[in-house]
C-alpha cells in the first residue's frame, strides 16, 4: 500500500513542470510550488521515502505535477 503525505511547501517561483502529449508534443504549465512528500510503502508506516515533486494548477485545483502521466520534469524558466 502506497501512501502519500505532503510534509512541506516552498516556492517556486520561475519553475515549469513539463509535460509530453502523445503527439510528441512539449508543453509547460507553471509550478505553484515544490512539495516535499513523505512516501510510506507499508501499513506500519515503515520503508519511507521522501521526495520533492512540483505542484500546478488545474481544473481540479493545485495537484502534484506527477499524477498527470505526461509529466517528465521541471524545469526553470529563463527570466
Amino acid at each position: 500500500m502506497r501512501k502519500r503525505k505532503i510534509m512541506q511547501i516552498m516556492p517556486a517561483e520561475g519553475w515549469a513542470a513539463v509535460f509530453h502529449d502523445q503527439n510528441g508534443v512539449d508543453s509547460f504549465e507553471p509550478i505553484v510550488c515544490f512539495a516535499l512528500i513523505w512516501h510510506v510503502y507499508s501499513a506500519e508506516d515503515e520503508a519511507l521515502e521522501y521526495h520533492v515533486i512540483p505542484m500546478v494548477s488545474t481544473d481540479k485545483g493545485i495537484v502534484l505535477a506527477d499524477e498527470n502521466p505526461s509529466y517528465v520534469t521541471a524545469v526553470k524558466k529563463n527570466l
